[in-house]
Protein backbone atom coordinates (compact mmCIF):
# COMPACT_ATOMS: atom_id res chain seq x y z
CA UNK A 1 0.00 0.00 0.00
CA UNK A 2 2.87 2.39 0.84
CA UNK A 3 4.37 1.69 -2.58
CA UNK A 4 1.05 2.55 -4.27
CA UNK A 5 0.90 5.82 -2.34
CA UNK A 6 4.43 6.72 -3.44
CA UNK A 7 3.53 5.97 -7.06
CA UNK A 8 0.46 8.22 -6.85
CA UNK A 9 2.42 11.09 -5.35
CA UNK A 10 5.11 10.73 -8.01
CA UNK A 11 2.51 10.78 -10.80
CA UNK A 12 0.94 13.91 -9.35
CA UNK A 13 4.32 15.65 -9.12
CA UNK A 14 5.23 14.71 -12.71
CA UNK A 15 1.89 15.93 -14.06
CA UNK A 16 2.11 19.24 -12.18
CA UNK A 17 5.61 19.87 -13.51
CA UNK A 18 4.25 19.61 -17.07
CA UNK A 19 1.19 21.76 -16.40
CA UNK A 20 1.20 25.23 -17.92
CA UNK A 21 0.35 28.26 -15.86
CA UNK A 22 -3.22 29.53 -16.27
CA UNK A 23 -3.54 33.33 -15.98
CA UNK A 24 -5.73 33.52 -12.87
CA UNK A 25 -6.06 36.81 -11.08
CA UNK A 26 -4.03 36.94 -7.86
CA UNK A 27 -7.16 37.22 -5.68
CA UNK A 28 -8.86 34.34 -7.48
CA UNK A 29 -5.66 32.28 -7.36
CA UNK A 30 -5.56 32.61 -3.56
CA UNK A 31 -9.28 31.78 -3.30
CA UNK A 32 -8.83 28.58 -5.30
CA UNK A 33 -5.77 27.52 -3.32
CA UNK A 34 -7.68 28.04 -0.06
CA UNK A 35 -10.58 26.00 -1.41
CA UNK A 36 -8.21 23.23 -2.52
CA UNK A 37 -6.67 23.16 0.95
CA UNK A 38 -10.14 22.94 2.52
CA UNK A 39 -11.13 20.11 0.16
CA UNK A 40 -8.03 18.05 0.99
CA UNK A 41 -8.21 18.65 4.74
CA UNK A 42 -11.86 17.58 4.82
CA UNK A 43 -11.47 14.45 2.71
CA UNK A 44 -12.40 11.52 4.95
CA UNK A 45 -10.15 8.51 5.16
CA UNK A 46 -7.10 10.17 3.72
CA UNK A 47 -4.97 9.63 6.85
CA UNK A 48 -1.23 9.95 6.27
CA UNK A 49 -1.81 10.58 2.58
CA UNK A 50 -3.70 13.75 3.55
CA UNK A 51 -0.59 15.23 5.14
CA UNK A 52 1.65 14.05 2.33
CA UNK A 53 -0.36 15.49 -0.58
CA UNK A 54 -1.21 18.59 1.45
CA UNK A 55 2.51 19.46 1.30
CA UNK A 56 2.16 19.92 -2.45
CA UNK A 57 -0.29 22.81 -2.18
CA UNK A 58 1.84 25.84 -1.19
CA UNK A 59 3.84 25.76 -4.44
CA UNK A 60 0.95 25.02 -6.78
CA UNK A 61 -0.76 27.28 -9.27
CA UNK A 62 -4.53 27.46 -8.92
CA UNK A 63 -5.03 25.19 -11.94
CA UNK A 64 -2.64 22.64 -10.47
CA UNK A 65 -4.42 22.79 -7.13
CA UNK A 66 -7.68 21.90 -8.88
CA UNK A 67 -5.92 18.94 -10.48
CA UNK A 68 -4.55 17.85 -7.11
CA UNK A 69 -8.01 17.78 -5.58
CA UNK A 70 -9.36 15.81 -8.55
CA UNK A 71 -6.45 13.39 -8.34
CA UNK A 72 -7.06 12.77 -4.65
CA UNK A 73 -10.74 12.23 -5.35
CA UNK A 74 -9.91 9.77 -8.11
CA UNK A 75 -7.52 7.91 -5.82
CA UNK A 76 -10.17 7.62 -3.13
CA UNK A 77 -12.71 6.37 -5.64
CA UNK A 78 -10.38 3.57 -6.75
CA UNK A 79 -9.85 2.57 -3.10
CA UNK A 80 -13.56 2.22 -2.32
CA UNK A 81 -15.58 -0.91 -2.81
CA UNK A 82 -18.50 -0.63 -5.24
CA UNK A 83 -21.65 0.65 -3.55
CA UNK A 84 -25.26 0.38 -4.58
CA UNK A 85 -26.96 3.54 -5.83
CA UNK A 86 -25.62 6.65 -7.55
CA UNK A 87 -22.41 8.30 -6.42
CA UNK A 88 -22.95 11.96 -5.50
CA UNK A 89 -20.34 14.40 -6.83
CA UNK A 90 -18.06 15.97 -4.26
CA UNK A 91 -18.91 19.50 -5.34
CA UNK A 92 -15.27 20.59 -5.41
CA UNK A 93 -15.13 23.93 -7.21
CA UNK A 94 -18.80 23.80 -8.20
CA UNK A 95 -18.54 27.55 -7.98
CA UNK A 96 -21.30 28.75 -10.25
CA UNK A 97 -22.72 30.32 -7.10
CA UNK A 98 -19.28 31.70 -6.25
CA UNK A 99 -18.61 33.05 -9.73
CA UNK A 100 -14.97 31.97 -9.97
CA UNK A 101 -13.01 31.44 -13.15
CA UNK A 102 -13.71 27.73 -12.91
CA UNK A 103 -17.43 28.28 -12.43
CA UNK A 104 -19.98 26.29 -14.39
CA UNK A 105 -23.71 26.22 -14.43
CA UNK A 106 -26.53 24.69 -16.44
CA UNK A 107 -29.69 26.44 -17.53
CA UNK A 108 -32.54 24.63 -19.28
CA UNK A 109 -34.80 26.97 -21.26
CA UNK A 110 -38.47 26.24 -21.78
CA UNK A 111 -41.06 27.72 -24.12
CA UNK A 112 -41.91 30.30 -21.49
CA UNK A 113 -41.52 33.97 -22.31
CA UNK A 114 -40.28 37.12 -20.63
CA UNK A 115 -42.80 39.95 -20.72
CA UNK A 116 -41.05 43.32 -20.62
CA UNK A 117 -43.51 46.07 -19.70
CA UNK A 118 -42.70 49.60 -20.95
CA UNK A 119 -41.94 52.22 -18.33
CA UNK A 120 -43.82 55.53 -18.78
CA UNK A 121 -40.75 57.29 -20.17
CA UNK A 122 -40.85 59.19 -23.47
CA UNK A 123 -37.60 59.19 -25.43
CA UNK A 124 -37.06 62.27 -27.61
CA UNK A 125 -34.36 63.87 -29.73
CA UNK A 126 -31.82 61.06 -29.91
CA UNK A 127 -28.55 62.54 -31.13
CA UNK A 128 -24.86 61.71 -31.12
CA UNK A 129 -22.33 63.90 -29.34
CA UNK A 130 -19.14 63.82 -27.32
CA UNK A 131 -18.00 63.46 -23.73
CA UNK A 132 -14.43 63.85 -22.42
CA UNK A 133 -12.29 60.88 -23.37
CA UNK A 134 -14.50 59.65 -26.23
CA UNK A 135 -14.41 60.47 -29.98
CA UNK A 136 -16.78 63.08 -31.37
CA UNK A 137 -20.17 61.60 -32.24
CA UNK A 138 -19.63 58.40 -30.24
CA UNK A 139 -21.95 59.16 -27.31
CA UNK A 140 -25.75 58.86 -27.41
CA UNK A 141 -27.69 61.79 -25.95
CA UNK A 142 -31.45 62.00 -25.53
CA UNK A 143 -34.21 63.63 -23.50
CA UNK A 144 -36.22 61.40 -21.16
CA UNK A 145 -39.59 62.52 -19.85
CA UNK A 146 -41.39 60.83 -16.96
CA UNK A 147 -45.03 60.72 -18.06
CA UNK A 148 -46.28 59.36 -14.73
CA UNK A 149 -47.34 60.96 -11.47
CA UNK A 150 -44.61 59.29 -9.43
CA UNK A 151 -40.83 59.43 -9.18
CA UNK A 152 -39.11 56.80 -11.31
CA UNK A 153 -35.81 55.59 -9.84
CA UNK A 154 -32.82 54.04 -11.55
CA UNK A 155 -33.33 50.79 -9.66
CA UNK A 156 -36.86 50.40 -11.07
CA UNK A 157 -36.07 50.47 -14.79
CA UNK A 158 -33.64 49.28 -17.43
CA UNK A 159 -33.25 50.26 -21.06
CA UNK A 160 -32.50 48.58 -24.37
CA UNK A 161 -30.46 50.58 -26.87
CA UNK A 162 -30.22 49.26 -30.42
CA UNK A 163 -28.65 50.35 -33.70
CA UNK A 164 -29.82 49.45 -37.20
CA UNK A 165 -29.40 50.57 -40.81
CA UNK A 166 -31.44 53.22 -42.57
CA UNK A 167 -34.14 50.80 -43.70
CA UNK A 168 -37.12 50.23 -41.40
CA UNK A 169 -36.72 46.50 -42.03
CA UNK A 170 -33.04 46.51 -41.10
CA UNK A 171 -31.88 43.98 -38.54
CA UNK A 172 -30.51 45.43 -35.31
CA UNK A 173 -26.75 45.29 -35.72
CA UNK A 174 -26.03 46.07 -32.09
CA UNK A 175 -28.07 45.87 -28.91
CA UNK A 176 -27.16 46.87 -25.39
CA UNK A 177 -28.78 46.97 -21.98
CA UNK A 178 -28.49 50.39 -20.37
CA UNK A 179 -29.34 51.89 -17.00
CA UNK A 180 -31.59 54.88 -16.57
CA UNK A 181 -30.81 58.17 -14.82
CA UNK A 182 -30.63 58.31 -11.02
CA UNK A 183 -34.27 59.39 -10.88
CA UNK A 184 -36.85 61.33 -12.86
CA UNK A 185 -39.45 63.41 -11.04
CA UNK A 186 -43.10 63.23 -12.18
CA UNK A 187 -43.52 64.88 -15.61
CA UNK A 188 -39.91 66.08 -15.52
CA UNK A 189 -37.47 65.87 -18.42
CA UNK A 190 -33.79 64.99 -18.00
CA UNK A 191 -30.84 64.61 -20.36
CA UNK A 192 -29.44 61.08 -20.57
CA UNK A 193 -26.18 59.96 -22.21
CA UNK A 194 -24.42 56.66 -22.85
CA UNK A 195 -21.30 55.53 -24.70
CA UNK A 196 -22.09 52.18 -26.42
CA UNK A 197 -18.84 50.24 -26.69
CA UNK A 198 -18.95 47.98 -29.75
CA UNK A 199 -21.72 49.81 -31.65
CA UNK A 200 -21.20 50.41 -35.42
CA UNK A 201 -18.93 53.42 -36.02
CA UNK A 202 -17.22 55.08 -38.98
CA UNK A 203 -13.50 55.51 -39.51
CA UNK A 204 -13.44 58.50 -37.15
CA UNK A 205 -15.10 56.52 -34.36
CA UNK A 206 -18.49 58.26 -34.63
CA UNK A 207 -21.70 56.23 -34.41
CA UNK A 208 -22.88 55.44 -37.92
CA UNK A 209 -26.35 53.91 -37.61
CA UNK A 210 -29.77 54.90 -36.37
CA UNK A 211 -30.36 54.42 -32.65
CA UNK A 212 -33.53 53.36 -30.86
CA UNK A 213 -34.04 53.41 -27.10
CA UNK A 214 -36.81 52.19 -24.81
CA UNK A 215 -37.11 51.66 -21.05
CA UNK A 216 -38.88 48.86 -19.18
CA UNK A 217 -39.85 48.07 -15.60
CA UNK A 218 -37.27 45.93 -13.79
CA UNK A 219 -39.59 44.14 -11.37
CA UNK A 220 -43.21 43.06 -11.56
CA UNK A 221 -43.84 44.80 -8.23
CA UNK A 222 -43.02 48.15 -9.86
CA UNK A 223 -45.55 47.81 -12.67
CA UNK A 224 -48.62 50.01 -12.10
CA UNK A 225 -51.90 48.10 -11.86
CA UNK A 226 -53.48 50.40 -14.45
CA UNK A 227 -50.78 49.86 -17.08
CA UNK A 228 -52.34 49.38 -20.54
CA UNK A 229 -49.20 49.29 -22.71
CA UNK A 230 -48.51 46.00 -24.42
CA UNK A 231 -45.35 44.16 -23.32
CA UNK A 232 -42.34 43.27 -25.38
CA UNK A 233 -42.21 39.46 -25.55
CA UNK A 234 -38.97 37.51 -25.42
CA UNK A 235 -39.78 33.85 -25.99
CA UNK A 236 -37.22 31.49 -24.52
CA UNK A 237 -35.59 28.96 -26.79
CA UNK A 238 -35.82 25.27 -26.02
CA UNK A 239 -32.06 24.94 -26.58
CA UNK A 240 -30.27 23.60 -23.51
CA UNK A 241 -27.30 25.57 -22.22
CA UNK A 242 -24.51 24.02 -20.17
CA UNK A 243 -20.85 24.38 -19.20
CA UNK A 244 -21.00 28.13 -18.78
CA UNK A 245 -17.58 29.51 -17.85
CA UNK A 246 -15.95 32.93 -17.64
CA UNK A 247 -12.47 33.94 -18.78
CA UNK A 248 -10.47 37.15 -18.91
CA UNK A 249 -10.41 38.88 -22.28
CA UNK A 250 -7.63 41.08 -23.66
CA UNK A 251 -6.52 44.12 -21.70
CA UNK A 252 -8.31 47.30 -22.76
CA UNK A 253 -7.46 50.96 -22.32
CA UNK A 254 -10.96 51.48 -20.88
CA UNK A 255 -13.44 48.91 -19.69
CA UNK A 256 -12.98 45.21 -19.06
CA UNK A 257 -13.10 42.46 -21.69
CA UNK A 258 -14.75 39.24 -20.60
CA UNK A 259 -15.22 36.00 -22.55
CA UNK A 260 -18.18 33.78 -21.69
CA UNK A 261 -18.06 30.19 -22.96
CA UNK A 262 -21.14 28.00 -23.19
CA UNK A 263 -22.36 24.84 -24.89
CA UNK A 264 -25.71 24.71 -26.69
CA UNK A 265 -27.58 21.45 -27.19
CA UNK A 266 -30.85 20.72 -28.96
CA UNK A 267 -32.64 18.29 -26.58
CA UNK A 268 -35.78 18.10 -28.72
CA UNK A 269 -36.73 15.89 -31.66
CA UNK A 270 -37.16 18.90 -33.92
CA UNK A 271 -34.60 20.99 -35.79
CA UNK A 272 -34.22 24.41 -34.16
CA UNK A 273 -33.52 27.51 -36.24
CA UNK A 274 -30.86 29.72 -34.64
CA UNK A 275 -30.65 32.79 -36.90
CA UNK A 276 -33.55 34.46 -35.04
CA UNK A 277 -32.05 34.03 -31.57
CA UNK A 278 -30.41 36.52 -29.24
CA UNK A 279 -28.25 35.65 -26.26
CA UNK A 280 -28.90 37.34 -22.94
CA UNK A 281 -25.68 37.21 -20.90
CA UNK A 282 -25.70 38.48 -17.35
CA UNK A 283 -23.80 38.33 -14.07
CA UNK A 284 -25.63 38.46 -10.76
CA UNK A 285 -24.68 38.79 -7.10
CA UNK A 286 -27.27 36.16 -6.17
CA UNK A 287 -27.58 32.89 -8.14
CA UNK A 288 -31.31 33.28 -8.80
CA UNK A 289 -31.33 36.93 -9.93
CA UNK A 290 -32.88 37.53 -13.33
CA UNK A 291 -31.36 39.83 -15.92
CA UNK A 292 -34.00 42.53 -15.44
CA UNK A 293 -33.15 43.01 -11.77
CA UNK A 294 -31.16 46.02 -10.64
CA UNK A 295 -27.52 45.36 -9.78
CA UNK A 296 -26.92 42.74 -12.47
CA UNK A 297 -24.33 43.27 -15.20
CA UNK A 298 -26.16 42.36 -18.42
CA UNK A 299 -25.40 42.13 -22.12
CA UNK A 300 -27.31 41.41 -25.33
CA UNK A 301 -25.45 39.46 -27.99
CA UNK A 302 -26.15 38.12 -31.48
CA UNK A 303 -24.98 34.56 -32.02
CA UNK A 304 -21.60 34.38 -33.76
CA UNK A 305 -21.69 33.85 -37.54
CA UNK A 306 -19.89 30.53 -37.08
CA UNK A 307 -23.01 29.04 -35.46
CA UNK A 308 -25.06 26.87 -37.87
CA UNK A 309 -28.45 28.33 -38.87
CA UNK A 310 -30.15 25.07 -37.97
CA UNK A 311 -29.45 22.82 -34.99
CA UNK A 312 -30.40 19.21 -35.58
CA UNK A 313 -32.00 17.09 -32.82
CA UNK A 314 -29.34 16.08 -30.29
CA UNK A 315 -26.69 18.30 -31.89
CA UNK A 316 -24.41 20.51 -29.78
CA UNK A 317 -22.02 23.34 -30.42
CA UNK A 318 -19.73 25.54 -28.36
CA UNK A 319 -19.96 29.30 -28.47
CA UNK A 320 -18.03 32.25 -27.10
CA UNK A 321 -19.46 35.65 -26.27
CA UNK A 322 -17.00 38.52 -25.98
CA UNK A 323 -18.45 41.30 -23.86
CA UNK A 324 -17.03 44.57 -22.57
CA UNK A 325 -18.14 45.72 -19.15
CA UNK A 326 -17.24 48.21 -16.47
CA UNK A 327 -13.63 48.12 -15.34
CA UNK A 328 -14.61 48.28 -11.66
CA UNK A 329 -16.97 45.29 -11.74
CA UNK A 330 -15.64 42.00 -10.35
CA UNK A 331 -17.29 39.57 -12.76
CA UNK A 332 -15.40 36.65 -11.24
CA UNK A 333 -17.20 37.02 -7.92
CA UNK A 334 -20.61 36.97 -9.62
CA UNK A 335 -22.75 34.17 -11.01
CA UNK A 336 -22.72 33.95 -14.84
CA UNK A 337 -25.88 33.20 -16.84
CA UNK A 338 -26.66 32.76 -20.53
CA UNK A 339 -30.14 32.36 -22.00
CA UNK A 340 -31.32 32.33 -25.60
CA UNK A 341 -34.45 34.22 -26.64
CA UNK A 342 -36.20 34.63 -29.96
CA UNK A 343 -36.07 38.06 -31.57
CA UNK A 344 -38.50 40.26 -29.64
CA UNK A 345 -42.11 40.76 -30.72
CA UNK A 346 -44.73 43.18 -29.50
CA UNK A 347 -47.99 41.83 -28.09
CA UNK A 348 -50.98 43.62 -29.67
CA UNK A 349 -52.72 45.93 -27.26
CA UNK A 350 -56.23 44.56 -26.51
CA UNK A 351 -59.15 46.70 -27.62
CA UNK A 352 -60.84 48.64 -24.80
Amino acid sequence: MQHEDDDMEQKIRQTLQKAGKVPFREQLQQRILEEAERQLVNVPGLGVKKRRWFRLLPNLTAAAAVFCVIAVGAWLYTQKKPQAGPIAPSGAFSSASQGSLASTSTSSLSKDAYLLYPAPITVQHIRFGQLPGWPAGSVVFTQLTNESNRIIKKSEIFGILSFSGKSVQSRDNFLSFVNGPKEIAPHATVTWSFHPVGAPVNAAGALSEQAQLAFYWSNASDIPSNLHDSPLVWRQSSILLSNISVLNGPTLARGQAITVDAQFTNPTKQTIVTHNLLAVVWFSNMPNQGFTEYGTARFLEHLPSSIPNKLAPGASFDVQFHVIGGENTDYFSMTPHVQLVELPTQVPTPSP
